[in-house]
């Protein structure tokens, strides 16, 4: 059966604590409060019936099913307060009719129990039509203390008969960032995760990276940051990728099957001023191509060229 490609973009606004502000279109610009960081995560199934598997990449035609969470974010800064107030904005793209039973949800890593959920209701026009709604969670934060991670979720029994499900992995300090035992992530994890009923198993792409004072200011030639990508057959590192618009800037690594280590990012030709990392996961499965990408943004201190950013990045690129 045909495969439609859903595209769902899902900004995350923390409002209680402090707000974003109003994306800007400005380029090179990420309006999110002090020390907070634009998170973007992804997940994709690129359909068998779309040619070879070797050829399968994440792109706007075929038959991709793609969502897409993103927002800014108090990566590992302490909040405070009894709950956290987030505004998801939903776009849906060449999906006909109405999204409905469909959820937002955020859980609590790394068990995944649920803290928040809020229904889908997005009325949609013909395909290729976009579909565009706001959805409002409360997140209580009674009981929680130490570095917590968050879990932003698309929830969806099924598309097209086949169960589909995406997560991601963003860390808060809810009022310290001490460690707890059993429920906190390591400082710097950073995880896309897309699931398929063909595979029962996650794929999962995440960056190991501090961004507890916001997007890192790399100096120099080049950023050693640290991936991991697991179960999986190809890795792949992107800078300044829009992947919705079959533009994958500057793929600066390549690799087989899992891959855990340090990843060299050339900064040469990049200006001065805000880009956009992605690192991609894909596995190859029976009846496609599952992928996940987690994006994150980063600053090129004193760089000499005039490639601008901000790839997916950031408020106002669309992110895919």
């Amino acid at each position: 059966m045909r495969r439609f490609v859903l595209a769902i973009a899902i900004s995350l606004i923390a409002i209680g604590l402090a707000s974003c502000a109003e994306s800007s279109t400005e380029p090179g610009t990420i309006d999110c409060p002090e020390r907070w960081t634009y998170m973007s995560q992804q997940g994709w199934k690129v359909d068998f019936a779309d040619g070879p598997t070797s050829r399968q990449i994440p792109d706007r035609t075929g038959s991709m099913v793609h969502n897409h969470i993103e927002g800014c974010a108090p990566i590992d800064v302490p909040v405070f307060g009894s709950h956290l107030d987030l505004e998801l904005k939903v776009m849906v793209h060449k999906l006909a009719g109405r999204l409905d039973g469909d959820r937002l949800d955020i859980g609590l890593g790394p068990g995944g129990k649920t803290l928040a959920e809020t229904p889908i209701h997005v009325p949609c026009g013909e395909e290729p039509a976009a579909c565009h709604g706001v959805a409002k969670v409360r997140v209580p934060l009674d009981g929680l203390n130490g570095r917590v991670e968050l879990r932003p979720r698309y929830l969806r029994a099924t598309l097209n008969g086949e169960r589909v499900f995406s997560s991601g992995s963003w860390n808060i300090c809810v009022r310290t960032c001490a460690h707890v035992e059993d429920q906190s992530r390591p400082a710097g994890y950073h995880e896309a995760r897309w699931w398929t009923a063909d595979t029962d198993d996650y794929v999962r792409a995440r960056w190991m990276v501090d961004l507890s004072q916001g997007p890192p200011e790399i100096h120099g030639q080049w950023w050693r940051p640290e991936i991991v990508v697991q179960d999986a057959h190809r890795a792949f590192v992107h800078v300044d990728a829009l992947f919705g618009e079959d533009n994958y800037g500057r793929t600066v690594f390549e690799g087989s099957g899992n891959y855990r280590g340090p990843v060299s990012i050339p900064l040469g030709g990049l200006a001065p001023g805000l880009h956009c990392a992605a690192v991609r996961a894909d596995r190859v499965t029976d009846t496609g191509t599952e992928v996940a990408i987690m994006q994150i943004p980063f600053t090129v201190g004193d760089g000499g060229g005039e490639q601008a950013g901000l790839g997916g990045c950031g408020p106002g690129t669309g992110g895919v």
